[in-house]
């Protein structure tokens, strides 16, 4: 009697761990396809900024210029009230320094251009200062009470990404314009 209770007690296991492997495997391939769903919404909106962008130029560029203005001054903010370390926020500033340069001669922006090879070195300096603030200063995020993963992702979402992703959108404006309707590269056409 007792050994058929503990073969049954066994099978009963037995089948519990294969419902958690089941229930395991269903999180991760659910989990899987929500990123796949959120990488085409992203690619949806990404595809109608380019489209606004293409039928509003003018105002394409005053919003990535407010847009600069906008986080150079919550960098000044996070450095003198919030006591955020120098570094990421210097790397920062210039960053946005740098893509202010590039508005100079929005919507023609060359990717192989001397101000946008800048811009995307100061991008790839900036995000790696930043990764290394929040990685290393647990107690900087600890300080506001706030959620390590979420925080840190909408900190980059706003304050990192927002203006190289309205400047990416815009290199199809380039595209769109007519021939002769601007030049590339100041020289004029005979």
């Amino acid at each position: 009697a007792k050994l058929k209770r503990a073969a049954r007690l066994l099978d009963a296991a037995w089948a519990v761990r294969a419902m958690i492997s089941l229930f395991a495997v269903l999180i991760h391939a659910s989990g899987y396809l929500t990123l796949l769903i959120a990488a085409l919404c992203m690619a949806c909106g990404l595809y109608y900024l380019a489209e606004l962008a293409e039928e509003h130029t003018s105002l394409a560029k005053k919003f990535i210029r407010h847009l600069v203005h906008f986080q150079l001054f919550a960098h000044a903010v996070l450095l003198v009230y919030e006591r955020f370390p120098l570094t990421p926020v210097t790397c920062g500033a210039v960053a946005h320094c740098a893509y202010y340069a590039m508005l100079r001669r929005f919507p023609f922006i060359e990717p192989l251009s001397m101000p946008a090879i800048t811009a995307m070195m100061f991008f790839l300096a900036s995000n790696a200062a930043w990764f290394s603030t929040f990685r290393n200063d647990i107690d900087l995020l600890r300080r506001y009470e706030v959620i390590s993963g979420p925080s840190v992702s909408a900190f980059f979402a706003l304050m990192v990404w927002t203006t190289p992703i309205a400047l990416f959108v815009s290199l199809t404006l380039n595209d769109a314009m007519l021939p002769g309707s601007g030049e590339l590269h100041g020289s004029a056409r005979h």
